[in-house]
C-alpha cells in the first residue's frame, strides 16, 4: 500500500513504545479484533471504518471502479 501513498503501521501489543511507523494497542482491543477476524492486513477508510481485511500472504480486494490514485508531484 506504501507505492499507493497510503502508510503502512504495525500494531504492537500495550506496553511496547510507539515506534514509527507502529502505534500501539494501549486498550487492547485492536489485536484480538485481528486474531479473531483471521486478518493481518487492514485498509481503514479515511473516517476509520474498515474497507477491507486479509490474513497472511493473501491479497487484499481491489479497490472499487473509478477509484483513482492522488497524482504524484
Amino acid at each position: 500500500m506504501e507505492r499507493a501513498g497510503v502508510p503502512a503501521l504495525t500494531v504492537r501489543p500495550a506496553g511496547f513504545d510507539p515506534a514509527e511507523p507502529a502505534v500501539v494497542d494501549s486498550d487492547g482491543v485492536l489485536l484480538p479484533w485481528l486474531t479473531a477476524h483471521r486478518a493481518s492486513t487492514v485498509v481503514l477508510r479515511p473516517e476509520a471504518y474498515v474497507y477491507a481485511a486479509a490474513p497472511a500472504a493473501a491479497r487484499l480486494p481491489p479497490p472499487p471502479p473509478g477509484f483513482t490514485l492522488p497524482a504524484t508531484p
